[in-house]
């Protein structure tokens, strides 16, 4: 819930990985479809995008343009866009319970 990891989700859900995220879109902000986009290819551009979550939201507009926009760059560069599960099971790991998920190592 907007990325509440706090104690009492933890204790609540002390089996489950609580996902939170490494890089924020802003699309929830009202973030334009150039600014989505920028964000990520600089993350992919320095690296620090490598294993890291991404907050995006499928509900904007902005969001599926960039998404469009940024797929083919990413494809072009050697990355490739996957979920949190995808990425645990690329590196034979387990979604580690209790623990806040910001990016795979």
């Amino acid at each position: 819930p907007y990325l509440n990891n706090g104690p009492a989700i933890s204790q609540a859900l002390p089996d489950y990985g609580l996902v939170t995220c490494q890089i924020d879109t802003q699309d929830w902000n009202n973030a334009s479809a150039d600014q989505i986009y920028n964000t990520l290819k600089q993350a992919v551009d320095s690296g620090s995008g490598n294993g890291a979550v991404v907050l995006c939201h499928e509900t904007y507009d902005t969001t599926a343009a960039a998404i469009e926009k940024f797929a083919p760059y990413a494809k072009s560069k050697g990355w490739q866009i996957a979920s949190i599960g995808e990425m645990y099971a690329a590196k034979g790991k387990s979604i580690p319970g209790g623990q806040e998920i910001k990016k795979v190592y």
